[in-house]
């Protein structure tokens, strides 16, 4: 990012354009991390919970891009007309700090702490730069990413030069990967996966014992997080190898 040079001693000839410059830059530089995600429009970066209680509107900390600029939300509440039954707005203000009121030297005073934030309305604040309803606004995805360990099951150990059964969570998206040799009887247990990374819904495919080809069926149930396979084809087998590697969301 651009950045003013301060390193040269000598007495540095300090002007309000040296400001812009590193305003300019820091508000560049928010703008291109914003723009590495293929944010566009505004969207909620974090926070901005919005909860009815009664008569009014809380509104919890947070941040919105909008504009290619982010506005903070401080907490705060707004009241609600009765039988009030449309979408309320987020409106972007802006609004002088008291500290910022400056005598400059020709004795003119100027206002230059200019405080830039959202808040929210039943309806259009009129002194608003701009106001969005606020359905329609979407949020900045979750992008955590974290690892688990599958547990296997008694008797299963990692096979085809695995050395580590995982399932790769980030943000609602995960994927497993599960490669295994485990002795089968009937419906067999291979893993489970640990609470925090099972998904939203069952899920089954196919797969294959990569010893004798025979055709298995695999379920992930969502509660328990238990990967089980079932033969569908083929003669049966004392033991199997399979690998499954799948996406979900969680």
């Amino acid at each position: 990012m651009n950045k003013l040079d301060t390193n040269n001693n000598g007495g540095f000839p300090l002007t309000l354009n040296d400001f812009r410059f590193i305003d300019d830059s820091v508000r560049l530089a928010l703008y291109d991390i914003c723009g590495a995600f293929g944010i566009t429009g505004a969207v909620i970066l974090y926070g901005c919970q919005v909860q009815q209680q009664g008569n009014y509107m809380v509104v919890s900390e947070g941040a919105i891009l909008n504009n290619g600029e982010i506005w903070h939300v401080f907490p705060h509440n707004f009241s609600i007309p009765n039988g009030f039954n449309e979408a309320p707005y987020w409106n972007f203000i802006e609004q002088n700090d008291p500290a910022g009121s400056k005598v400059f030297f020709d004795g003119v005073t100027h206002q230059v702490y200019k405080v830039r934030k959202a808040t929210g309305s039943a309806v259009p604040d009129p002194a608003a730069i701009t106001s969005i309803q606020m359905d329609g606004l979407s949020r900045l995805p979750d992008l955590s990413e974290s690892v688990a360990d599958l547990t296997l099951a008694p008797g299963a150990v990692p096979s085809n030069n695995a050395y580590r059964e995982i399932v790769l969570k980030r943000g609602r998206m995960a994927n497993l990967e599960l490669s295994v040799y485990c002795p089968i009887n009937g419906t067999t247990l291979l893993a489970t996966i640990p609470d925090g990374y099972r998904p939203t819904a069952y899920l089954t495919g196919i797969c294959f014992d990569l010893s004798s080809g025979s055709l298995f069926r695999y379920t992930v149930d969502k509660d328990n997080g238990r990967i089980v396979v079932s033969l569908l084809s083929g003669d049966p087998v004392a033991s199997g190898t399979f690998v499954i590697q799948i996406s979900y969301i969680i």
